[in-house]
Parts: C-alpha cells; sequence; structure tokens
C-alpha cells in the first residue's frame, strides 16, 4: 500500500476553511452571527467561514475572523436538541469547552481529522443531514470526517498568539501539528510540537513566516564612547592635575614662608639672669626669684619695699673746681 500524504494543517497565522466528508468541499463551517453564538454549514465562503486554529500547551483553540479575537469555538448544551453543539463564545482559554483536540484519520488512503472538545467528552464535532447545522455526537459518521483549505495569511495584529507580536511576525514557539499513530486503528491523534527557533543567539531573535514578516528582537545592546568625548575626558583631566598641583605648590609656599618668619629673632636672646634689654639709661635684670632689678634712676620694688638705688659717681667734665 502506498503511502498516505498528509493532508493540510492550519498553521497558527493561516486563515483555514473548514469542511466535511458528508457535505463536500462544497459547504463550509460558517458563523452564523457576528456577534458570536451557534454555527452553520453554508456554500458562502466569507470571512464568517475563515477559521484560525493555533496550539498552546498540547490543545489547540479556535478563532473565527468575522467574530474577531475576543471569542472562541467553545461547546454548549442545547436542551432542545439534547445535543452538545458548538458555539462561539467569550474567549476563556481555562474554559474545557474551548480546548480542542485534532485526530488523524486515514480512510481510503485519504487523511482526514476528527474534532474533539475536552467540553463534551466521548462526542466528535458531526453534521446534522436535514438542517446542516454542526452538534456533536459519538464516532463514525462521515460528517466528523474534517478538512482544511488554506485561505491565506492571518494580517490582523489582534489574533495574534503572542503578546505584542503580529500574526505574521516572527512566533518562536510555534507549534505544529504531529500524527501519533494508534496500532491496528489507523487513527492518529495530533499533538502539538515545537518547532525549533531561528535563533539561538542570545542578543536577538529573528524569524519569519509565510507571510515574509520578519521581526527582530535585541535582549542586549552595546554602547562606547566616541574618541571625542575621550579626548574631552583626557583635557578634563589634564586641567585638573594642573590646578591641584598648583593648589599644593601654593599651600607649601605659605607654610615656609610662615616658618621662616617665626624663626627671626632679636639681636639679644634672653637667658636665665642675663640682659633682656637695653632701653635709653634703664636696664633690667631677673633676679634669682623673679623680681626685678632695675639700674638707674627710677625706683623698683624689691620683695615689697621699695628702696632707691644709689647714683654712682660719674666723672665730672674737665675743667670743674
Amino acid at each position: 500500500m502506498p503511502p498516505v500524504a498528509s493532508s493540510y494543517f492550519p498553521a497558527p497565522n493561516d486563515w483555514a476553511i473548514m469542511y466535511n466528508n458528508y457535505t463536500g468541499s462544497g459547504m463550509v463551517l460558517s458563523a452564523i452571527s457576528t456577534t458570536g453564538g451557534l454555527l452553520q454549514m453554508t456554500s458562502n465562503v466569507s470571512p464568517s467561514a475563515y477559521w484560525q486554529v493555533f496550539p498552546d500547551n498540547e490543545i489547540y483553540y479556535i478563532r473565527n475572523k468575522a467574530t474577531g479575537a475576543s471569542l472562541q469555538l467553545d461547546v454548549i448544551f442545547s436542551a432542545e436538541d439534547q445535543a452538545y453543539m458548538p458555539s462561539l463564545q467569550s474567549a476563556d482559554s481555562s474554559t474545557p469547552g474551548q480546548q480542542w483536540t485534532f485526530i488523524s484519520d486515514v480512510v481510503n488512503d485519504v487523511e482526514f481529522w476528527n474534532v474533539e472538545s475536552a467540553g463534551a467528552s466521548g462526542v466528535q464535532l458531526d453534521t446534522y443531514s436535514n438542517t446542516l447545522q454542526p452538534f456533536f455526537e459519538a464516532a463514525g459518521h462521515s460528517g466528523q470526517m474534517w478538512s482544511f483549505s488554506s485561505v491565506g495569511n492571518i494580517n490582523d495584529v489582534a489574533f495574534s498568539t503572542v503578546a505584542g507580536v503580529s500574526a505574521t511576525a516572527a512566533v518562536t514557539n510555534a507549534v505544529t501539528p504531529t500524527a501519533s499513530s494508534t496500532a491496528g486503528s489507523g487513527v492518529s491523534i495530533v499533538q502539538p510540537s515545537k518547532a525549533p527557533s531561528t535563533s539561538s543567539s542570545p542578543a536577538a531573535t529573528s524569524s519569519s513566516t509565510a507571510g515574509g514578516a520578519v521581526q527582530s528582537v535585541s535582549s542586549s545592546s552595546t554602547h562606547s564612547l566616541s574618541t571625542g568625548a575621550i579626548a574631552g575626558i583626557a583635557v578634563g583631566a589634564a586641567i585638573i592635575g594642573v590646578v591641584l598641583a598648583l593648589g599644593i605648590g601654593f599651600f607649601v609656599w605659605r607654610r615656609k614662608s610662615r616658618s621662616s618668619e617665626q624663626d627671626v629673632t632679636p639681636a639679644f636672646t634672653a637667658q636665665h639672669h642675663g640682659v633682656a634689654e637695653m632701653a635709653g639709661d634703664r636696664r633690667e635684670f631677673y633676679g634669682p626669684k623673679g623680681g626685678k632689678v632695675s639700674q638707674g634712676s627710677h625706683a623698683v620694688e624689691i620683695g615689697g619695699a621699695a628702696v632707691q638705688r644709689a647714683v654712682p659717681p660719674a666723672e665730672l667734665p674737665a675743667g670743674g673746681l
């Protein structure tokens, strides 16, 4: 038996239409209202039939172009039909009904996809034969065999699967489905697997998508001084050095000048019991007990008593008596 060629499975940045083996490629899964709610199989291929399928943590989420990124495909229970129905509801990735799994099913060498939700255990997405409205039913019907076809790239940043990065920009953690075969059943479950990053450099991450858009994110940068800045710093440092040297020289000069002034002494230096001063006819001596003795014609106190020192004889001028 020749190998089965893998059928197309949409990438996170692809708009795709969905149709099943029962209705054929002429009828596609579509949103009935742009405000969300139930779905319908229709022949009108419009934005209401454009779907984004993107993975996260080994499960998938589904969004519609016409209803916007704020809604995701969910599962509700219809009391009227007593069945689970697919419905576009406010996006909440923690809601089990919005967590989807795709199972590869090969029939007559053609690969299809069974669509299951964690919110509707044991059943798969199917289509009513009379109303062509999608619902969930136990496995084993041709309406549960789904196929995808690409209708173009997603160029709306609102549908980015990475915060702050447009859908057509690099998505380094993008995942692609891989089939894990179940022995003897011809059925395989699609599990997301991480695609390798296009750049391992810590300085920048850059990759491209089918749309050709490229985004680079730098995580580190370097800075260097210009030649002019370096020269300015050198000149400033030299000027500061000269100013400091002049300041130090002036300080040393002033210190030496003051020292030389203090070294100047009078012609006569006082010594214990020595001559202290000569001024006119007054000569002062320092006695052994600290008292002053004055030679001349003036009275000086010694030991508390005033005395008058006799005037020594003096030679008369020639031609006297």
